[in-house]
Parts: structure tokens; C-alpha cells; sequence
């Protein structure tokens, strides 16, 4: 004989284990929804980094980077620091000219070449004669601006641009197809010094940056120092509020089973875009020694 048993109604508590308390209609997906165009932004900020990182294969010829170019931003940043303008020297063009194709055709970044010669060995090279002497270097950078920009940032290299004691300058720009291993790239040399004279003879006091100083996006946009600070700052903060704000729903959500709904969807993407522009901003674009 067969018996009927009617099956015991499901608890909440057992709904909610199984996911059956959430129901997925339209209202339920509609939670979810702020959540498209923040992922919309990020993914549109992947690209444009991407594509602000893609290898370029523009010679340093066709853009601003001419040792003409490279010597009016040079004089101007001095002159605004109140210091005299330094004259274009042949023998320095030759020897920051050589010392750039050098460093493209053994492939290395520093002042002091594979062998352990130092820069100023191309400035004797050269047959000129100092009394002092300076090389900042640069590369993945695009037009004179943005390279002085860069050494300006840099305690060490502003040192050297500004410095007193020089009167003349010689630049180099070589390009590389595939420098460092990250394509191709245009490297620029300056060589600042003070030549000997008869009075004074060969002092060889020399001075280089000590270590190779990474150059974000923003920095070559502006002179101002704090500039990187406050961007990371905000866009730091940006994260910081979404993460919080989220954080807290995400918990209502997951320890007591409610309905998600996030309020203000728009101030979310407008904070998840700030932090993507202050990514973009303060990524790396080139490298100064």
C-alpha cells in the first residue's frame, strides 16, 4: 500500500542556504547595475595606459628633440632661476653625440660604459679641455620639454642644469630600435662644463646623478614637485572611499542575506574614474640618470 507523505514547507533559514531567498527578477539584476560603468572606466583606463605604454617608432629627429630644442628649454629654465644662459659647444655636441650612440650600440643605462670608462673620457675625446663637468641622461621621452621637465624634477639633475659654475653645454640624441628591451626608444646626453684656460689648467672636477630616477606622465606636464604628491593622494583617497563604501554593502550583503542596492551609483564612477586618472598620471613614462 502506497502512503502519501506531504512534504514540509522550506525554511528561510534552509532558503537561504540553497540561495532561494533571491529571486532573479529585473530588481534583483538591477543591483548590480552600478557596477557596469565603473568596470566600463577601469577597462577604458587599461587602454589608454596601454596605449600611452606602446613602443614607439618615431625618430627623435621629427619630434622636439633637437639640440636646438633641448638648448632654448635649457636656457629658459635657467634664466627663470636667474642664472646666465650656457653657449652650444662643437666639441660638446661631438662628445654627447658619441657618448649616446654609444650607449645605444652596447645597449646600457648608466654614466660609466660597459668597460668602466667614464662620460668624461668622450669629452677628451673630443679635445676639449675642462675645468668642470656634469651629464644628465634621459630616455622614452618625446620632445625637449618633457625631458627638461624631468631633470628638473630630479634633485640631481636640476643640480647640474642650473648649475653656476658651467657656461657651456653639448647635447646627444641617439635612437635605439630596441633599447633595454622595450622597443624602440630615443636617448638623450647632456654634457654641461666649464672649460680650462691657461690660468686655470685642468681641474677635471666632475658631476653625475648616483642613480637612475623613474619619470611619471605628470611630471613632464608640469614643473610644479608636488604635483605626483597630490594626484597620488586623491586618487588614493578615490579608491579608498569606493573600497569603504562598497565594503560595507558588500557585508550587509554577504553576513545577513539582504538585498544589495548601492545609492549614488554616479559619485562611485566618478571616484573609480579619478583613481584611473591618477593612475594613468602617475605612471611611468621615461627614465632619467
Amino acid at each position: 500500500m502506497a502512503i502519501a507523505t506531504k512534504s514540509k514547507p522550506k525554511t528561510s533559514h534552509h532558503k537561504k542556504r540553497t540561495a532561494g531567498h533571491h529571486r532573479q527578477t529585473k530588481h534583483y539584476v538591477k543591483s548590480y547595475w552600478p557596477y557596469l560603468p565603473m568596470l566600463l572606466v577601469v577597462a577604458l583606463g587599461f587602454v589608454a595606459n596601454s596605449y600611452l605604454n606602446r613602443p614607439t617608432t618615431v625618430l627623435g629627429v621629427t619630434t622636439n628633440l633637437s639640440q636646438q630644442a633641448l638648448l632654448n628649454e635649457t636656457n629658459e629654465d635657467r634664466q627663470q632661476n636667474d642664472r646666465t644662459s650656457l653657449r652650444l659647444s662643437s666639441q660638446l655636441q661631438q662628445a654627447a653625440q658619441a657618448k649616446a650612440q654609444d650607449m645605444v650600440a652596447r645597449n646600457y643605462w648608466a654614466h660609466d660604459a660597459p668597460d668602466g670608462s667614464k662620460p668624461w673620457l668622450f669629452i677628451t675625446n673630443a679635445g676639449y679641455q675642462y675645468q668642470a663637468a656634469g651629464e644628465n641622461l634621459a630616455y622614452g621621452f618625446d620632445s625637449a620639454p618633457a625631458v627638461l621637465n624631468a631633470w628638473m624634477h630630479s634633485t640631481q639633475h636640476r643640480q647640474n642644469l642650473l648649475d653656476t659654475t658651467f657656461t657651456e653645454v653639448g647635447f646627444g640624441v641617439a635612437q635605439a630600435g630596441n633599447y633595454q628591451g622595450k622597443g624602440p626608444e630615443t636617448i638623450v646626453v647632456a654634457l654641461y662644463a666649464q672649460p680650462a684656460t691657461a690660468s686655470t689648467g685642468t681641474v677635471l672636477s666632475a658631476n653625475v646623478p648616483a642613480t637612475a630616477v623613474p619619470v611619471s606622465r605628470l611630471e613632464v606636464m608640469t614643473t610644479s614637485a608636488i604635483s605626483g604628491f597630490i594626484v597620488g593622494v586623491v586618487g588614493s583617497l578615490a579608491v579608498l572611499l569606493v573600497l569603504v563604501r562598497h565594503g560595507i554593502a558588500w557585508r550587509k550583503l554577504i553576513s545577513r542575506g539582504e538585498l544589495f542596492v548601492v545609492q549614488h551609483p554616479l559619485l562611485d564612477t566618478a571616484l573609480v574614474g579619478v583613481a584611473v586618472v591618477a593612475v594613468i598620471l602617475t605612471g611611468t613614462t621615461g627614465f632619467i640618470r
